[in-house]
This record gives structure tokens, sequence and C-alpha cells, in this order.
């Protein structure tokens, strides 16, 4: 009896503990203090019985759904019982509907286990008698967020075929079932392979009934991920181009990019999207476009190159009506009574004013990017590039129209002379990108007129305040090709501040650079001054080790 109930204590997640007797069961007179067991009682033998229950898939299944005193210790139980279970492998194979439910807890760690546990017992376990008995189950969690939801696409989308009735009673609209469910339902057939037959025909009424961001997001996922379908669907998916949710718009335009059927009708809202705030959606657009030969396309790039990025009448008009609106539909009585109110509609509509100044400003650096991609560049556009290269400043806009520059060979005098004057007034970061396009236009740039005169210019900025590091930074940029410049300068200056200077730049330069040593050596020859000739002495041994 008393090895009976310590066995039922076992069953309840007690151990033995053979050191300190039990309250239930008080030692009696002239037993020993050590409380040795009763004649024919082995505590051995409870161990052992305890070791064998503990590898008992009965046990161990119902350890699962274990109950304990507080969380910790049924989440230890539980656990523990999940490990024991892996290492039996496929033996515990009944254990795989009990685990199943496991897959959706609360704890991200209890979560991870079962998955684990599954794996080990059966590989394929998503196709397992007990999983598919509970598709109902795991489909009600298809209204959960992330990562439940996620969960029960991926093992619906696994279980495939016998899922599939499921599935589509769910997305009938009369279902009962809500945008969300359905998208997700949506999305477990989009993952099956190969795909259920009437899923094209659902992506096609999706796309031209439903008005459930959602569920048209879901439809748009379905035909980046086969992309085959998405030339017959061009016609439904270009509306969901002027829809408000990003989200949407950018995968529609994932969507398109698999297209074959880009043509004059779809050029309009491709337009449109090239100067939307989001840098994701104008990317989408330009990548497609870039892809696109159309006269049409390209009568719409070269009038915006153009404008140069100058904001039109009709889109001026539109901002001031915005800002205006404040006005008008305020009263002095209404500023004093609400201040705050009234400075906070002018700080928005002020944002959406700005936001209408802005959109010429996208529209044209995506038709740079565009044009970028092409092989090559029209020569009548060079005049308008550099324009657009002085009037609006900024390193992506600016390093667009170098590399368009760089792809008109013809009349580049001018446009040599222009990038020549513009490398002392663009970034740093920018001028090794100028000195590449001037290369492309012509290998001895250096030495036309225009760059003659403003890398001694430069020079003479190294003995002058406030310009010495600018000037210094923008004849590394130019690089190699001053070297002969540099030198001639060097053997020309008495000016000690210039002298060191350009030893520091072409040491900077290196073996790199077409650096005459011997001119050195005469220079070497001449130099009273101390600094100088220990530069000299540097560069010229440097330029040996190199050599």
């Amino acid at each position: 009896m008393r090895i009976l109930k310590k066995i039922t204590r076992l069953f309840q997640g007690e151990a033995p503990d053979k050191s300190v007797p039990s309250p239930e069961f008080p030692a009696s007179e002239g037993t020993s203090s050590k409380n040795e067991p009763e004649p024919g009682f082995n505590p051995g033998e409870v161990d052992n019985i305890f070791e064998e229950l503990l590898n008992d898939i009965g046990f161990l299944i119902s350890r699962l759904n274990y109950v304990g005193k507080n969380a910790r210790e049924q989440e230890e139980k539980r656990m523990e019982a999940m490990r024991r279970l892996q290492a039996l492998g496929p033996e515990a194979e009944e254990a795989v509907g009990t685990l199943v439910p496991k897959l959706f807890g609360e704890k991200a760690q209890e979560r991870q286990l079962a998955l684990q546990t599954l794996e080990c017992i059966d590989a394929g376990w998503q196709q397992h008698e007990q999983v598919i008995g509970q598709i109902p189950f795991i489909l009600e969690k298809l209204n959960k967020g992330y990562p439940i939801g996620s969960k029960a696409i991926d093992i619906l989308s696994a279980i495939g075929a016998p899922a599939v009735p499921f599935l589509l009673d769910a997305l009938r609209p009369d279902s009962g079932r809500d945008d969300f469910f359905r998208s997700n339902a949506l999305r477990c057939l989009n993952k099956m392979e190969p795909p259920t037959e009437a899923l094209p025909a659902i992506i096609e009424t999706t796309l031209k009934q439903s008005s459930s961001a959602q569920m048209l997001e879901a439809a748009a996922d379905a035909i980046c991920a086969h992309s085959d379908w998405a030339t017959p669907n061009t016609p439904f998916i270009l509306p969901l181009l002027e829809k408000e949710e990003t989200k949407l718009r950018s995968k529609a335009l994932k969507a398109l990019s698999h297209s074959t059927a880009i043509d004059d009708s779809a050029l309009p809202p491709l337009f449109g999207c090239l100067a939307d705030e989001s840098e994701e959606i104008r990317n989408g657009a330009i990548n497609i476009l870039a892809g696109c030969e159309s006269d049409a396309a390209s009568e719409f790039y070269e009038g915006v190159v153009t404008k140069q990025g100058e904001l039109n009448e009709e889109d001026l008009k539109t901002a001031f009506e915005r800002l205006q609106h404040v006005f008008t539909k305020s009263t002095v009585e209404d500023f004093r009574s609400s201040r705050m109110r009234f400075i906070n509609n002018l700080s928005w509509y002020n944002l959406e004013f700005q936001q209408a100044l802005d959109k010429p400003r996208l529209l044209l650096g995506s038709i740079l990017d565009i044009l970028k991609q092409k092989e090559a560049a029209r020569p009548d556009l060079s005049e308008h590039l550099m324009r657009i290269f002085e009037k609006q400043p900024g390193d992506a806009i600016q390093e667009s129209c170098l590399a368009l520059l760089g792809k008109i060979p013809e009349n580049k005098e001018p446009v040599l002379a222009f990038l020549v004057s513009q490398l002392n007034q663009v970034s740093a970061p920018l001028r090794p990108k100028m000195v590449h396009t001037l290369e492309q236009l012509d290998p001895q740039w250096i030495a036309h007129p225009t760059a003659v005169s403003f890398v001694n210019n430069l020079i003479d900025g190294l003995d002058t305040s406030g310009r010495q590091a600018d000037s210094a930074e923008a004849l590394l940029a130019i690089g190699d090709a001053a070297a002969p410049l540099l030198v001639s300068r060097l053997e020309q200056s008495e000016q000690r501040v210039i002298q060191q200077t350009l030893l520091d730049i072409l040491g900077k330069l290196g073996s790199r650079a077409e650096i005459n040593v011997a001119t050195l050596l005469k220079i070497k020859e001449r130099c009273a001054n101390t600094h100088t000739l220990m530069a000299l002495n540097e560069l010229i041994s440097k330029l040996g080790k190199e050599g």
C-alpha cells in the first residue's frame, strides 16, 4: 500500500525523496533515524518505475497537457515531455495529434520545441492522418496575426489537397469570414504546389471584384508566385496602382514586373508612380518602365527633362488651393478661440504644399533613373542635363545627370567645360564620379584649357585660408590625371605650404600616378627648406619601394 501511494505521487510529478520521512507515513517507534525502508521495499525499484514512466508514450502524451501548481512548473513539465518524445523519434508517432495544438501556444519556446519534436517524430508530419484530422482546428488560426496566423498558413499549405475544400469554403463571399481570414486562406492556396485548379479563376475574380486591400494584396502575391499569370491579369492589376495603400501598390508593381503586356495603355498609371512619395513605389515603376520601349514613353521622358524639374501650372495651382483652404475656411475669431488648432491645420496644409512642390523633382529623378538604364542617351538632351545638374542640387539627381552625360560623346567640348567648372561646386562624394564622366568623354580631359586653369586655381587655394582642405580634397578626387600638373607646380612654386601639401597629395596618389622621379630629384637639389626636403625624401623613397 505504501509503495502504491508513492507511485501515485510519481504520477503527480513528484520524485521520491529518500532522505526525509514522509509525513503521511511517520517513522514508527523503534525505527532508525536514517529512515531505513521496511523489509520488502526497494527504493531503487521506485526509481526504475519512475524512469519507465518518463519513457512511456502514453504518460508523456498526458504530460503535454500537464497542469501544475504554477506556470513555471507547468511549462517545465510539458517541455521535458517534448524533449523525451524527441528522443523516442518515430516510436512516438501517436503523440503527433497532441503536439499540433502546441504549435499555436502562447510561449515562443514551447512552439519551437513542439515543431522540433514533430520533425523528430516524422519529417513529413504535415501529411500525418492525425494532422489532417485537425484541419478545422488549424483553419481557425487563420484569423490570428503573426506568428500564429503565419504558422497556420504554412501548415495548411503543406497539408495540400486535403485542406483545399476547407479553404475554398472559407473564400466564398457568404462564408461569414472577414477579409483578413479570407486573405490568409487565399495565401494558403498560393503556397500550395502544384496550385489547385480553381486558383487562377479565384485570383482573377478577386482582382476584378474585391475592394479589400487585404484580398487584393493576397491576389498580387499569388501572381508573383506564379509569374505566368501576370500577363493575362495585367488589365486588372493596373487599377491597383491608383489605390491609397502603399503596400498594395508595391505588391501590384511586383506583380506587373512579370507581365509581358506593358503597352501604351499601361503607361499613365505607371507614370503616376514615378512621383510617389514612397521610394519603393518609385523604384518599382522605374524598373518596369526601364524595360519598356515605347515612343509615347520616350516623348514623356523628354518632356519632363526639358522642363528641368519645374512645377507646371496645374500642380502649382493645386498646391496653392490646398494652402489657401485653411485661410478661406477660418476667421480671426476661429484663430483667437483655437489658436493651436489653427496652427496645426496650417502645418498640415503646408506639408501638403511642400509635397506638391516636391513632386516634379521626384518625377524628374525617376525619369533620369529610367534613362540611365538605357544603352544610350539622346544628344539633344545634354544641354538640359547640364541645366538640371546646376539647378537641382542633390547627389542623386546630379549623379544621374553625370551618368547620362557620359553616354553622349557628341558635342563634348561644352560639356567638358561645364563639368570642369562644377568640380569644386559639388559634394565630395560626387567628385570621383564627375572625374569618371570626364574620362569617359575624353581620357585626356585634364589637358583641356579649362581643366588646367581649374587645377591651377585649386593649387593656389592650398595657400588660402578657408580653401586648403577643400582644394586638397578636390585635387585628390581628380586623382592620377592631375599628377603631371601637380609636379609641374611643385617645380615652380616657392611657397612652402603649397610645396608640402602637393607632396602630401602626390604621396597619397603613389605609384598609380605617373610621377617623374627624376624631376623630384631636381627639385630636391634646389630645395632649401628642411621640412620640404623631408617630405621629398619620403615621397622618393615610397615611389622607389612601390616601383
